[in-house]
């Protein structure tokens, strides 16, 4: 039995290895404005010690202003040491750790399986949805801290069950420094752990308590790790990334609309409507709204040519999941023996999940509710295998050949919006001829004395993709000033390179000078050098001069 098991965890293990490395470098078809940023931060961590701004070993990378947890950079450190600065450095480390969370479901789904003998394949199914999930894969292939994120909370998780389980009183130590160190993965799980936390306290008090010493140094190991991410964060620069991103702004459409008409009601004296279009009432409208919306079908099982972090056409699972999940739920509920206790920690993390996303901008969002899928994963497993145990007693075998096709089929669909769709119609969202761009106008066989950069359309923070791109010296630009700001309308200067945001109508071009514009926005009276494309051939920037 334990081959047969080891052999089927193998497989999966070798087909997601393949589905997260294979293309790597070329899908995503050029690294996201984030990879670029992670990037060259760790490259001048590597080499100064310090950011772009010259902050020393930061908690927080100020990046673009949205200050984000900086631990995903230093990961990739190492890579950019022996790969380069590339994107396949900075993707990497997220590669492993989407593997590392695909083994840890399988033993968080063997451990769940003793408490039935028709559970005996969850880890296997389990791991198996998860290998295969468009969500997973699409997120595991983008060097971003999301991953890191979701694997060191899926350790914790783990490390609870060990615990739970097996009764191994040391597991608390290393749950400890998982969750701990995912507080400085991303920002999702400052509120996703500890609402794990607070139900796991609740759910398994006396088991704790009977294991004071080692709780207590678990307490504390938590707390020494944990304490200086919640710092960061409740200071004015972690705030400033929760006040750009609030889903609460007093200037958001919706409370300016509930102002106006609390306002009239008011003058009006008119009760209800003042109710209604209260600003906490409100608050609670948009938070509730939000909130199911990550579970709404529509947006978990289907898709359009363009979301993001979706493959085109598809949803962020595929739409047979639902039945898996259905039945899953229904298991949970009404047949399995698993503790009660159990039942209500995989609520909590399912509950918790999306959390984060209902008080941020962009409602549902695929990377701040992350933690969600490998608990559905989970719930998936337990309904396809009491299916299979249904269908064993009815002898109803054919219905899974139709299963089988199905999923092959869709597995196709993915491969294809994934690997052909996806580069092609959505490299602009990667600013995909921004690396050409680059190495034209940093040519030593050129000889321009100043260049102008855009900073708008698929120019976007240009700056930092000349850093990257060129491998810029980072002591040398810690020389120059290095960044002062990533504020999207703030001027750069780095050296004969000016990168700022331009009105064209405005500009007075010197004949001295090549300007980089994006292809909607050039002005039309120009000397056109080159123009750059993405890979759909659509133009996407001019390179001019007078």
């Amino acid at each position: 039995m334990f081959k047969r098991d080891f052999l089927a965890f193998a497989i999966i293990f070798l087909l997601a290895a393949f589905l997260r490395l294979y293309a790597l470098a070329i899908v995503p078809p050029a690294p996201s404005l984030d990879e670029v940023s992670i990037g060259y931060n760790a490259y001048s961590i590597l080499y100064t010690g310090t950011d772009e701004y010259g902050y020393r070993l930061p908690l927080l990378l100020r990046a673009y202003d949205d200050w984000r947890p900086a631990l995903y950079v230093y990961l990739v450190i190492p890579f950019v040491k022996f790969m380069g600065l590339s994107s396949l450095a900075v993707r990497f480390p997220s590669i492993i750790l989407s593997l590392l969370a695909v083994w840890m479901l399988y033993r968080i789904g063997k451990l769940l399986s003793r408490f039935n003998t028709r559970l005996h394949y969850l880890g296997e199914v389990s791991a198996l949805l998860l290998t295969i999930s468009p969500w997973h894969i699409y997120i595991s292939r983008l060097g971003h801290e999301a991953n890191l994120g979701l694997t060191l909370t899926i350790a914790g998780i783990y490390m609870l069950f060990v615990f739970i389980l097996e009764k191994k009183p040391w597991a608390l130590v290393f749950m400890a420094a998982w969750f701990g160190l995912s507080l400085h993965g991303y920002q999702s799980q400052k509120l996703i752990v500890p609402v794990l936390l607070l139900s796991a306290g609740l759910l398994y008090g006396k088991q704790l308590l009977k294991e004071w010493k080692i709780l207590f140094f678990s307490i504390a190991l938590f707390s020494l790790i944990a304490l200086p991410a919640v710092y960061v964060t409740v200071t004015g620069a972690g705030l400033s990334r929760f006040k750009g991103t609030s889903a609460f702004s007093v200037d958001a459409p919706v409370f300016v609309q509930a102002f106006d008409n609390f306002q009239k009601a008011k003058s009006q004296n008119n009760t209800f409507p003042q109710l209604v279009n209260h600003r906490k009432v409100v608050m609670a409208r948009v938070f509730l709204q939000n909130y199911f919306s990550h579970f709404s079908p529509s947006w978990l099982f289907t898709g359009s040519a363009r979301e993001a972090h979706k493959v085109p056409y598809m949803g962020l699972l595929y739409p047979w999941e639902i039945i898996g999940i259905v039945v899953g739920v229904g298991y949970i509920l009404v047949l399995s023996h698993i503790d009660i206790r159990i039942i209500l920690l995989l609520l909590a993390w399912v509950l918790s999940a999306p959390l984060p996303a209902s008080i941020t901008t962009q409602a549902p969002h695929a990377m701040r509710a992350y933690t969600l899928l490998p608990a559905l994963s989970l719930i998936g497993g337990i309904g396809w295998l009491e299916l299979w145990y249904v269908s064993k007693k009815l002898r109803t075998w054919g219905r899974w050949m139709i299963l089988i096709l199905v999923v092959l089929w869709s597995l196709l669909e993915f491969w294809k919006g994934y690997f052909v769709i996806f580069p092609t119609t959505q490299s602009d969202a990667f600013q995909y001829a921004m690396e050409d761009t680059m190495s034209f106008v940093t040519n030593p066989k050129a000889s321009y004395k100043k260049i102008e950069f855009a900073n708008s359309g698929n120019l976007y923070q240009s700056y930092m993709f000349y850093l990257f791109y060129t491998a810029f010296d980072p002591v040398r630009y810690q020389a120059l000033g290095g960044s002062v700001s990533g504020g999207y309308d703030k001027p750069h200067m780095i050296e004969n390179v000016r990168f700022r945001v331009i009105d064209w109508s405005k500009e007075v071009l010197r004949s001295d000078t090549i300007y980089i514009a994006d292809s909607k926005d050039a002005p039309v009276h120009k000397r056109v050098l080159n123009v750059f494309r993405n890979l759909d051939g659509k133009e996407a920037i001019i390179v001019f001069t007078l």
